[in-house]
């Protein structure tokens, strides 16, 4: 046992690669020692749910050996739909948490009916940094719950949440680089969290919105180009749509997304288009509409729309967009023929 104490940190991290689980934390509860070193490691992404979650709060908050706050760098935190943790675990939960100074990658997962209670607690323990005027924060001076300047979550860069959209204002004055949520939304609750989030470090944003015409997909799409113009990378999933009109509205001007790299419509949906044109000339259609949008989206490469797939080439011509969807439905033939479900998009010329 001493000769293995005395190997460099480096080593033993190397050893404990190869070791599952089970035999690290087996180490944990040999010397404080294997748990300095070890703890590192294991903390440093952790995934509870529950009981779980209540027992990693209660050692982040008591222990005085180990500084468990300081070693978790993502945490991913699913709530269960029992009274039992809406008043034990999830305070528990939202004091640990807020004293994780490293936390980067933050997942919530809340039980819609337990959502709203969750939230109120994170604005109780100040994770908020809501923005107020200098007369709202007189005057909740004056009550229970006074303002709070707490410095927390400092490092935070990426949000994911579930059960309730207002988890998203966790953004509000963060430098925010990747969020996504859950939760089913419409153009206006989409609104509301675009005007929380400072937009402008905002890189993957990856949403469900509820649509019923093309039209209102745009305008929303046109919303978040103008508040997040560094997107990078935009996802969704949500209704039926034209796929037609929207790479003709990458075509024009105004220019949507500027710096877009990856645009995923339904990409999760393994769902068949449907063609209200003949699908080559929907083909032709669609990549003469990339190739014009190329002229100013210059770092585009990828687009999905269901199981329609288009991929940018650069060459010495230029960048040549290619469909192996569309390549398999000209030259072999309709790839779903006599299919009756339900479909990702619609392929149709107006």
């Amino acid at each position: 046992m001493a000769l293995l104490m005395d190997v460099p940190v480096e080593i033993l991290f190397y050893l404990g690669g190869f070791l599952p689980r089970s035999a690290i934390i087996a180490l944990l509860r040999t010397c404080r020692h294997f748990l300095l070193v070890f703890a590192v490691d294991l903390y440093s992404n952790v995934e509870v749910s529950g009981v779980q979650g209540r027992k990693l709060a209660l050692s982040v908050l008591t222990s005085r050996h180990v500084d468990y706050a300081g070693l978790i760098k993502r945490l991913f935190f699913h709530g269960v739909d029992s009274t039992d943790h809406l008043y034990l675990t999830y305070p528990l939960i939202v004091d640990a948490i807020s004293i994780m100074n490293r936390v980067e990658k933050l997942t919530l997962v809340i039980p819609g009916g337990h959502a709203s209670y969750f939230y109120s607690l994170m604005d109780r323990q100040g994770l908020l940094r809501l923005t107020k005027p200098p007369l709202a924060m007189a005057l909740q001076a004056l009550t229970d719950n006074p303002p709070s300047s707490r410095y927390n979550l400092p490092r935070l860069s990426e949000l994911e949440v579930d059960g309730d959209h207002r988890l998203a204002r966790l953004t509000m004055n963060r430098r925010i680089n990747h969020l996504t949520i859950r939760e089913l939304m419409t153009l206006g609750t989409l609104s509301e969290v675009t005007s929380w989030m400072p937009g402008e470090y905002l890189h993957t944003l990856n949403i469900q919105l509820i649509i019923s015409t093309t039209m209102e997909l745009l305008l929303g799409l046109y919303g978040v180009s103008d508040c997040c113009p560094n997107l990078h990378r935009f996802e969704a999933e949500t209704g039926m749509f034209n796929a037609l009109e929207i790479t003709e509205a990458f075509s024009t001007f105004p220019v949507l997304f500027p710096n877009l790299r990856d645009f995923w419509l339904n990409r999760h949906h393994f769902l068949p288009p449907v063609f209200g044109t003949p699908a080559h000339e929907c083909f032709v259609l669609q990549q003469r509409h990339l190739s014009k949008a190329t002229e100013h989206l210059r770092f585009l490469t990828s687009l999905r729309f269901g199981l329609v797939d288009w991929t940018g080439h650069d060459g010495g011509t230029g960048r040549k967009w290619r469909s192996e969807y569309f390549r398999k439905e000209i030259t072999v033939g309709p790839q779903w023929e006599g299919y009756s479900g339900e479909y990702s998009c619609l392929f149709l010329k107006e």
